[in-house]
Parts: C-alpha cells; sequence; structure tokens
C-alpha cells in the first residue's frame, strides 16, 4: 500500500515533467550584442575634411599678414642703407616673429588633430579585426 502511493504520486510528477522535457518552455531569444559602429575611414570624413579646410584657411591668412610685413620689410630695405634705423623697422620685426609664431602653434594644432584622427582610425581598424566593433556603412547606419 505504502509503494503503490509512492508509484501513483511518482506518475503524477512523471507526466508534467514529461511534458516539459518534449514540450520544452519558452525561451526568449537572446539577441546579439550590438557592436559599436566606426567609421570606414576619418581621415575621409566630411567632418575631419571640413576640419582640415578651416585650419587651412586660419594659415593662409597669419602667411598673408606675414607677407604684408615682408613687403613692408622690403621696401624700408629699398628705401634706406641701414634698415635698422627706421622707427618702424622693429615694430616690423616684432610682428613678424610673432606671425611666425602664431603659424608654427596652428601647424602644431593642425599636425595633431591629423595624428589623433589616424591613431584613432587605427585603434578603429584594430577593434573592427578583433570584432569589438564594425565599420559604418548606409546599410547598418540606425542599427
Amino acid at each position: 500500500m505504502f509503494l503503490t502511493k509512492i508509484i501513483r504520486r511518482a506518475s503524477l510528477l512523471a507526466m508534467p515533467l514529461a511534458y516539459l522535457l518534449v514540450v520544452g518552455c519558452d525561451r526568449k531569444e537572446v539577441a546579439a550584442p550590438v557592436l559599436p559602429q566606426v567609421p570606414a575611414s576619418r581621415v575621409e570624413a566630411p567632418e575631419f575634411r571640413e576640419k582640415m579646410r578651416q585650419d587651412a584657411a586660419g594659415q593662409n591668412q597669419v602667411a598673408a599678414r606675414l607677407a604684408a610685413i615682408e613687403e613692408k620689410m622690403a621696401a624700408i630695405r629699398a628705401r634706406t642703407k641701414a634698415p635698422e634705423a627706421d622707427p618702424e623697422w622693429k615694430q616690423l620685426v616684432a610682428a613678424r616673429e610673432a606671425c611666425a609664431a602664431e603659424m608654427k602653434e596652428k601647424l602644431k594644432g593642425t599636425r595633431a588633430d591629423a595624428r589623433a584622427a589616424l591613431l584613432q582610425q587605427a585603434a578603429d581598424k584594430a577593434a573592427v579585426a578583433a570584432g569589438h566593433a564594425v565599420y559604418a556603412t548606409e546599410s547598418n547606419k540606425g542599427k
């Protein structure tokens, strides 16, 4: 009698367990991880190109000021044998040095921007190769 009760209860438990084993339970599909998208080329990006154009325009303005200073200095040299005696000469020399220093700083900034873009592009390439990112294309934008 005791044994029949145990068998009966075991068969009652076995039915739902067998059902769950055969049918299974609802599992939610695990979504694939969304990888960050990186541009294929940071150097070819329109934002980078525009930044480089703006930097070049700034450098051209400084170069134009420097050329004007050099013209004034050439005019002083042409009219006097000792240009250092001219009262305007020292101001022009100081202005020329200031323009040269400004040009060096602008070039330094432009080089730093370009270097940062190239280093980031190399890091992006390594991340894509390692499977940690994907290149952004028109087909996967917004995903």
